[in-house]
């Protein structure tokens, strides 16, 4: 705080590139986010080391008629600490709007951030949320959880009886992809 300018200080980096086709009859987006953390602090299992995390995916949205659909997915490879990163992420959506007075829009969703199946192995299997991990559009407005060892089974019911006014209905079912890993949450 002393110097013009402030001494710079490591830390963590990141990258990303998101690219989006408009032109088709859906929306294709594809992407890469580059994560680096030079300090040695990320905790492997085999013990603490520099993150290089690469991460590339595409999503796709589209509709047709009354239909909307999207899914997503996310690879994970680099340097965990010590241990190699080999973890992906997917969610697949499709939704329903009825033809009715207040526009009910039915959906139904599933995600899956993958987990580590064994703590030993040197290999890092939980995969890293790729924008921090809170995203409303996942796993609901609350964020109870990240996108890490995850397995989430969704249903929303959305109903507008008014352009000003809107009643939202979420139910989220989430369980553990893989039993020897944890729960992450915010």
């Amino acid at each position: 705080p002393d110097r013009w300018p402030n001494e710079s200080a490591p830390g963590p980096t990141a990258f990303a590139s998101y690219s989006t086709i408009k032109s088709l009859p859906f929306e294709v987006g594809i992407f890469y986010v580059y994560k680096y953390d030079g300090r040695g602090f990320t905790k492997g299992e085999k013990g603490a080391g520099d993150l290089s995390s690469h991460s590339a995916g595409f999503r796709v949205d589209g509709q047709g008629g009354r239909w909307d659909y999207s899914a997503m997915f996310a690879g994970q490879f680099g340097n965990w600490g010590p241990d190699d990163l080999r973890a992906q992420g997917l969610v697949f959506s499709l939704g329903y709007t009825f033809s009715s007075s207040w526009k009910p829009h039915l959906m139904i969703q599933y995600v899956l951030g993958s987990g580590d199946k064994d703590p030993e192995d040197g290999i890092h299997g939980t995969f890293d949320g790729l924008f921090s991990g809170a995203d409303t559009v996942l796993y609901g407005w609350m964020n109870l959880m990240f996108w890490q060892n995850l397995r989430e089974f969704r249903v929303d019911l959305v109903l507008t009886p008014a352009e000003t006014l809107i009643f939202r209905g979420e139910y989220h079912f989430f369980e553990l992809d893989k039993a020897k890993d944890a729960w992450y949450f915010p």
